[in-house]
């Protein structure tokens, strides 16, 4: 028994060495995939993204408030790093695209200003008499727009090199040219973001509630915002970007929030109020905002031919020969302009367009009337606002606390537009109704930090 285990154990490791090897198996054949099978398994991804959404939207309806909030929360938050993707995607678009078709370049005192072009106001004589005079300058011209309600021609001259200067330029052209040309310089938006708020603003009233008309020259709205929910036909929008270039939405979106947006817990300052939006703001991948001159003056004669009788334009620069002759044009049309004086600081020197004589230039104030500590300060300031802390839509759906006189300068506008309707837009009439609608703070009567005084109104944050 012993020796048949013993032949066993030797038997078998034996047998294990001799058994064949298992046949290769032939390699199977390529099988072609189907043409469309990306878009099957893009849309196998949509279905299952919907059915996932579907039962979140059915969880919600089944959870606490506190849990719905939180859900909400979250949702805002994917929703703003998804537009802050595009953002920076469309930033660095334009960056690519301004480098090779729309370069801005520093020019004379540090100013902004797309490189190498001119913009040139003329009337129809003018320009007869230019082209027979100096035809070799209607050789740079690259866009050129006729204003019937203005009585001027718009040109944009793209110069070369040798000519990029007022006084190459100068000696080029005569006299009368001259004192109508300038460069094509850019201007900035004056507000900036402090911090995140979910909470809605609280507004005590509304400036008046009369059917009134408003324009803003400023960056796009973002409509989809719910703010706009119910004012999708209070709003009507043209573009005055370069071709070239994508706009953005952020600094508009939180302005027209201010006039006409309306959400749980916060009254606008127009409720019945059109607002004609004249996009004129591009941005780039620091944040910076910019528009054009030529941008901004096409935005101007468009506001002007639908007879809007306030424009806001939170927005400063320099002084520029061009963009004054047509500021004073649109008061005499009837469209008067109101301005942000700037946020850079009560030492600063005076910016336009809001310096110009007919311009309303408005600086902004705490809800406890403390100025600003970077208004402008000066002797053409007309009149303060609130423009601290002050609650606005966010482009990404959501809400901000935001700062400047950029948010000033609305409130104004609605005050102007209002007290206008009311006095049959009799201009003096209406400006020293707004004197006595203010709040005269600092020195008696007029002062270079207040103006007139403080007009009421505004979104503030909500009590947390």
């Amino acid at each position: 028994m012993r020796f048949l285990l013993v032949m066993l154990m030797v038997a078998i490791p034996v047998a294990a060495q001799v058994v064949p090897p298992i046949p290769d198996i032939p390699n199977r054949p390529d099988v072609p995939l189907p043409p469309n099978v990306e878009r099957i398994i893009e849309r196998q991804t949509e279905r299952r993204v919907e059915a996932v959404l579907s039962q979140v939207e059915q969880m919600s309806a089944r959870l606490p408030e506190p849990a719905i909030q939180g859900m909400e929360r979250a949702q805002q938050a994917m929703q703003r790093a998804a537009n802050a993707e595009a953002n920076q995607e469309a930033a660095v678009n334009n960056r690519q695209k301004t480098q090779t078709l729309f370069n801005q370049v520093e020019v004379e005192y540090g100013w902004k200003a797309v490189e190498r072009e001119w913009v040139l106001l003329l009337s129809d004589d003018e320009l007869i008499r230019l082209r027979h005079q100096l035809p070799e300058i209607m050789e740079y011209a690259t866009e050129q727009t006729a204003s019937a309600v203005l009585g001027v021609n718009m040109l944009k001259l793209k110069v070369p090199q040798e000519l990029d200067s007022y006084s190459a330029l100068g000696d080029k052209v005569n006299a009368a040219v001259a004192a109508v040309i300038d460069r094509n310089h850019l201007y900035q938006p004056e507000s900036a973001a402090l911090k995140s708020n979910i909470a809605r603003g609280v507004l005590s009233a509304a400036v008046c509630q009369d059917e009134v008309r408003l324009g803003i020259i400023d960056s796009a709205i973002a409509l989809t915002h719910t703010v706009f929910r119910q004012r999708q036909q209070q709003i009507i929008s043209r573009q005055f970007l370069p071709a070239e270039l994508d706009g953005t939405s952020t600094h508009g979106t939180a302005v027209a929030s201010l006039l006409i947006g309306e959400a749980e817990g916060l009254r606008p300052l127009l409720p019945q109020a059109t607002l004609y939006s004249a996009a004129v703001f591009y941005q780039l991948e620091n944040q910076q905002q910019s528009g054009s001159l030529f941008s901004i003056i096409r935005a101007l004669d468009w506001l002007n031919s639908e007879k809007v009788p306030v424009i806001n334009m939170s927005l400063t620069g320099p002084d520029n020969q061009v963009l004054r002759q047509l500021v004073e044009k649109s008061q005499q049309n009837g469209s008067y302009i109101v301005a942000a004086v700037g946020n850079a600081g009560p030492a600063a020197a005076p910016l336009f367009p809001a310096a110009y004589p007919a311009v309303l230039a408005i600086s902004a104030v705490d809800e406890n009337a403390t100025p600003y500590r970077w208004s402008v300060r000066g002797e053409h300031v007309d009149f303060a606002a609130l423009g601290v802390n002050v609650n606005v839509a966010d482009v990404s759906g959501g809400w901000t606390v935001q700062s400047g006189t950029s948010l000033a300068a609305p409130v104004a506008s609605a005050h102007l537009v209002c007290v206008l309707h009311q006095s049959g837009y009799q201009y003096a009439e209406a400006i020293n109704k707004l004197k006595q609608r203010a709040i005269d703070k600092g020195a008696p009567g007029h002062d270079v930090i207040f103006g007139y005084g403080i007009l009421p109104g505004a979104s503030k944050p909500a009590a947390q």
